[in-house]
């Protein structure tokens, strides 16, 4: 069985004149969220061998900040889940999962909450910042990972760790 781990970004900023979307960076609280998620999502023994981000700045610093946390997890940057559809994360996941039973990608809404939502099969109303969905996946690497034959494990909010 192989895990993906779907975070969404922590918390942003709205208020730096000038700064596109993509270059948007964490807020305090963000700040603060990221490594709580991170310990929190180690604490439970999970083993995650990669982190796969968005190239935006706010996803970025929230997934070295969780893979840092997480041990030193290896962190690959990849510019399709900025703003992708779910069909193109799946594409994501295959791609950087040959041979990594445990994944971990982060990324943005609407995307995440669609995706959980295909892919585990359960309605979600809104993955917020800086939570964490862990699914299970009947694939044994993460190559091999479909939109089904998977199932919702947990979900973890930071509002929950404070």
């Amino acid at each position: 069985m192989a895990t993906l781990y779907v975070m969404r970004h922590a918390k942003s900023r709205w208020d730096e004149e000038g700064v596109d979307d993509v270059g948007r960076g964490l807020s305090p609280r963000g700040v603060a969220d990221a490594p709580l998620i991170g310990r929190h999502v180690r604490e439970r023994g999970a083993h995650v061998e990669l982190v796969v981000t968005s190239h935006a700045t706010r996803a970025y610093a929230t997934a070295a900040i969780v893979a840092e946390q997480l041990g030193g997890t290896r962190l690959v940057v990849d510019e399709r889940l900025y703003l992708c559809s779910p069909d193109v994360a799946a594409q994501v996941v295959r791609e950087h999962g040959a041979g990594v039973a445990s994944m971990m990608i982060v990324g943005h809404n609407p995307a995440w909450t669609q995706l959980l939502a295909e892919w585990a099969g359960e309605y979600i109303d809104n993955l917020p910042t800086a939570a964490v969905a862990c699914i299970e996946s009947s694939a044994v690497h993460l190559s091999q990972f479909t939109s089904s034959n998977n199932r919702l494990q947990w979900i973890v909010r930071p509002k929950h760790l404070r």
